[in-house]
């Protein structure tokens, strides 16, 4: 391929009208069929904005892979933030995959870096968070911190984390958990302690057909062109989702029926794609 054809791709239609509202780590607008789970974490944590002494609360969802827990998490704390901001309380939104990051240790000092701008040689874990709690006391903020696959910590580190409030004073723990894991992983962690720590367990459940077909009707909008797919080949994905109980599934054969298309040059996706 010459430089002359290497530009004539770039100029090529596509059937796309926003490709990124299909990656995984994309939380849109609008959030469908969660909307008791949404009240619940409301209910949990509007105390931090209502009451003057902040406490510390700490919830975990669970689910199977491709329920939306991740989606969920983090499109409340993207909104909590928003009417925070609006109630003039700073809030700060902390994201954290246990994939990436496999140890208490390691999310503390990066959290540290952030907050403190230094590595975190030298002080313990809790020397390190105290650092941390005191800049959010200094600035009169907030932190929700939000721990993906919780499960890959160890229990004591769990633990440690549920225990801030009660290690630091719970007039100096300005900070709140949300805890995300599947069902049968959390199982390998939760003990007595740990679950006596927890305000609330919000158990999420596999998307029904009309469900799923309403939500990948409005990804479908937001990352496709007019008239690229239609409602028989969305109902034959819906089931799909259903089936296998992973919504992750669905948008991935939207995705990757999109990009076949712009490769193959075609307008639209049909079935046999």
């Amino acid at each position: 391929m010459d430089e002359d054809e290497f530009r004539k791709q770039f100029m090529r239609k596509s059937i796309f009208r926003q490709a990124s509202s299909l990656d995984l780590s994309y939380v849109p607008e609008k959030m469908f069929c969660r909307d008791d789970i949404l009240k619940t974490l409301i209910f949990n944590f509007r105390r931090i904005l209502e009451e003057e002494e902040q406490p510390s609360i700490n919830c975990l969802i669970l689910g199977k892979g491709g329920v939306g827990k991740t989606c969920t998490a983090r499109f409340f704390g993207r909104k909590f933030r928003t009417i925070a901001l609006e109630n003039d309380v700073k809030i700060f939104i902390e994201y954290f995959n246990c994939i990436t990051f496999r140890s208490k240790s390691k999310i503390i000092r990066e959290l540290l870096a952030k907050y403190q701008h230094g590595s975190g040689r030298g002080f313990s874990d809790d020397e390190a968070l105290k650092l941390i709690l005191s800049q959010l006391i200094r600035e009169k903020g907030y932190m929700l911190l939000i721990i993906d696959e919780i499960h890959l910590l160890k229990p004591e580190d769990v633990l440690a984390f549920l225990d801030i409030a009660e290690t630091f004073g719970h007039q100096n723990a300005k900070l709140s958990l949300l805890l995300i894991s599947r069902n049968k992983d959390w199982m390998r962690v939760e003990n007595e302690r740990i679950l006596s720590r927890l305000n609330e367990k919000i158990i999420l459940e596999p998307y029904n057909f009309d469900e799923s077909m309403q939500i990948l009707e409005y990804r479908s909008e937001l990352a496709l062109k007019e008239n690229v797919i239609d409602e028989e080949l969305l109902t034959i994905i819906s089931q799909i989702v259903v089936d296998h109980k992973n919504m992750r599934h669905g948008i991935e054969i939207i995705r990757k029926s999109g990009l076949y298309c712009d490769k193959e040059g075609l307008d639209s996706m049909t079935a046999d794609i």
